[in-house]
Formats: structure tokens, sequence, C-alpha cells
């Protein structure tokens, strides 16, 4: 942008300089992603202060552009000239721009707003790798919400998901490939997804029961007690029954080496189990030292 338009623009207030300034938009060659997750927006959203997305629009930040016409979404009023306006981004090949379409248009019922446009947003931002689209894209497959049911598309767009790192993709994923509902049955591969999951989440980790089920299985690993017995320990008292189950199939060095390992983890991860802490589970729900 030249100097003169950002000189007259930064005599205008924020609004009337984003309805202007928008034209000016260079196009986007590739796709966008603006801020990768949902979390990572909401807090641009709340901790911007407005003179910073002012500034930020003058000098063709898209990212100041998106949180501007965000806030302005939660004006009751004049919705339908906000969407006119992210549109422009949407179509400049911003990701989130395109899905919080997608959400906004859903809401609207107007004649003015089309569904079919919206859910073209939403496949559109899928298609661009935006995580919270395509995860948002196979839960409507998934319980056919405006589209058919469909297992096939639901693990499509959750592996798509995983593979962008969200973990509860990779959870999600792991199952249809163990019970072969929506794709091909591959232990192997089931284990490979919620060993990335465990790898991705660490500490806030807790598919333990099912990764210590896979070990005594040997489901797309081989049979591993010990790594089991590690497992059902990191469930804490929810694993003290299988602990005790799987404990007579055991030596006792290798309900001794399970055990380190947990305590290993825990330690390496900054995340303790309840026995690991000393303390016992009560009949009234609590938990006390012994």
């Amino acid at each position: 942008m030249s100097l003169q338009k950002t000189i007259i623009l930064s005599m205008l207030p924020a609004k009337v300089a984003l309805s202007i300034y928008i034209v000016f938009i260079s196009s986007i060659s590739q796709a966008q992603i603006l801020y990768a997750t949902e979390e990572q927006k909401t807090d641009a959203f709340f901790n911007e202060t407005a003179d910073n997305i002012s500034a930020g629009i003058l000098v063709n930040d898209p990212h100041y552009i998106y949180l501007q016409l965000l806030h302005d979404l939660k004006s009751p009023t004049d919705k339908e000239e906000t969407i006119i306006k992210l549109k422009k981004l949407a179509d400049n090949n911003i990701a989130d721009a395109q899905y919080s379409l997608y959400l906004i248009m859903q809401q609207i019922d107007s004649k003015n707003v089309s569904k079919k446009e919206a859910f073209n947003y939403l496949v559109a931002s899928a298609n661009d790798n935006y995580t919270p689209a395509q995860k948002k894209l196979s839960t409507l497959y998934l319980f056919g919400k405006g589209v058919d049911k469909s297992a096939e598309k639901y693990h499509f767009w959750q592996e798509k998901a995983a593979q962008q790192g969200d973990a509860d993709a990779m959870i999600y994923v792991a199952r249809s490939y163990f019970s072969g509902e929506g794709t091909m049955r591959d232990d192997t591969k089931g284990f490979q997804w919620v060993i990335k999951a465990l790898s991705t989440q660490k500490s806030r980790f807790n598919d333990w029961d099912m990764l210590a089920q896979l070990y005594e299985q040997g489901r797309g690993t081989p049979i591993d007690l010990v790594k089991a017995y590690m497992c059902y320990d990191l469930e804490g008292t929810a694993g003290i029954d299988e602990k005790a189950r799987i404990a007579p199939r055991m030596t006792e060095a290798e309900r001794a080496e399970g055990l380190r390992l947990s305590q290993e983890w825990q330690e390496q991860n900054h995340s303790y189990t309840f026995p690991a802490l000393g303390l016992e589970h009560q009949p009234d729900g609590s938990y006390r030292h012994r």
C-alpha cells in the first residue's frame, strides 16, 4: 500500500479504516492459517488491544483484520455486512476466515445467507489443513448433520486432523483402525497413532487403559506384560484391579520393572498418580495419606 493511503486511513476510526482498507488486501497465492488452534485464536481475541488491532490493520496484517471482524461479529446488528468483509479474507485463502464464515452463516437465518455456501467454506478450510474445520467436518459425517452419514469420511477427516498434530483426533483414528469402521482394520497403524498421541500429550495423556490392553493383548505390537503393568499403574487407582489380574502371569522382577518404568515416566513428566503420592482412595470418594 502507498504511503498516501496509509496516512489517509490512519486518520479514520478503526472500523471505517477496516471497511476501506480491506479492499486493498493483496491476493494470497497459498492458503494461510493465522491461528493454528481455537485456543490461540481465543487468546489473541481477548489479549490484543484496540490500538494494536487498529495499527495492525493499517500495515496490512490479516491477523488484525481478522480479529477486528471477530469483534464486529459480536454486535447483534450488521452481521451480514461483516460477513461480506469476512468473505474477502476467506476468498484470499485465509483458512481461519473460511471456518469462521461457516460457523456464523450457520447461525444466521436469512435468505441472503446460503447454508450450501457455508458448507463450502467449511470444506475449503478443511482442505487448507485448518484442524478445527477438519474435526467439525468429520463430526458432521459421523452424525449425518446436513450430510449423509459416512464412517469413511469421518475417518478421513479425523486422520487429516491427526496428521496436523491433534492428539484427540489421533485417538479417534486409532479406534477406527482397531475396529475397522470407516477404514481397513490395521492394528499396527492403530497402535502407532496411540503412541503418537502419548508423545504429543505427555502428561495430559489419559488413555492408559487402552495402551495397557494393546501391550497385554499384543495388538499392533508384541505382547509386553511389563509395559502393560506400567500402563495400568499409570492409571492410578483405576488400574489396581487390572494389575492384580495380570500379576500372576508375571515374575516378581517383571512387576518391579513395570513399577519402575511407571515411576520413571511420572518423574520425567511431572505427573503423579495418587498412589505414587502416598494417597489411598477412601469409601467417601476422597484420597488420604496412608
